[in-house]
């Protein structure tokens, strides 16, 4: 199989009858923005997914083509927002020009190319391919390590209620992979440092969009069938 994310989507302009990406493009992981879908939208931003990975689609080609994530070599966990917008719905990179509603979960790669923009209150860029930044991990020489066994996982958003000087609002992810003793979901968790983290700021109006969510998760595979258990699911929501 190709993996799953869990996303968290504003709803203001998405419903759980939604969907993301096209079904012949497994990559996409069902996470992908408005394009080929049922209802012609997809999962609209501003939206983020812990995305766990466990195919590597290295290939950098056209973001609407097959090998088109940018993925390094073997099972990774990242965080993922929603790549590249245009007012006019076409995007230029990688030599071409595409739809780009089809990005959302491509990765970033050093000296190459930026998925998404990076100017405070925009869009954030997706993660790097490698792990260099605090967004992305692998574990070198263990190609296959997310895709067998049982993980724990955790996740912590933190967003701030008034805007800074620049009328943005921070926020912060932390996610902990395979971490011990973190099931309590009351206090902030303290006992490792995140496995992937990422601080970004939003504009008024797109975090006005995050005052309601949906969360939840999205999947796919190929050819091959997975199987994927979560269990134990908690979440609260501290003011």
């Amino acid at each position: 199989g190709d993996g799953f994310t869990f996303a968290v989507v504003n709803a203001a302009d998405n419903d759980t009858s939604r969907s993301g990406g096209r079904s012949d493009l497994s990559e996409l992981l069902g996470y992908a923005g408005p394009g080929h879908t049922a209802d012609g939208q997809g999962l609209r931003p501003p939206k983020f997914a812990v995305e766990c990975d466990t195919r590597a689609n290295t290939g950098a080609n056209d973001p609407d083509r097959v090998e088109s994530r940018s993925d390094g070599a073997g099972d990774h966990a990242a965080v993922v927002f929603w790549g590249r917008q245009s007012e006019t719905g076409q995007c230029a990179g990688v030599g071409t020009t595409y739809q780009c509603i089809q990005d959302d979960n491509r990765h970033s790669r050093a000296g190459v190319e930026t998925v998404g923009q990076e100017a405070p209150g925009d869009m954030p860029a997706n993660s790097r391919n490698v792990s260099q930044g605090a967004d992305y991990f692998a574990r070198p020489g263990e190609k296959a390590w997310l895709r067998t066994g049982t993980h724990t996982l955790r996740l912590e958003v933190d967003r701030a209620v008034a805007p800074d000087a620049s009328g943005n609002h921070a926020y912060a992810i932390r996610v902990w992979i395979d971490c011990g003793d973190c099931d309590d979901v009351l206090t902030a968790y303290a006992g490792a440092a995140p496995t992937l983290s990422r601080e970004f700021a939003l504009s008024a109006a797109l975090h006005a969009k995050l005052e309601r969510v949906l969360f939840g998760w999205t999947e796919a595979t190929g050819n091959a069938v997975q199987r994927i258990t979560v269990s134990d699911f908690e979440l609260v929501f501290l003011e």
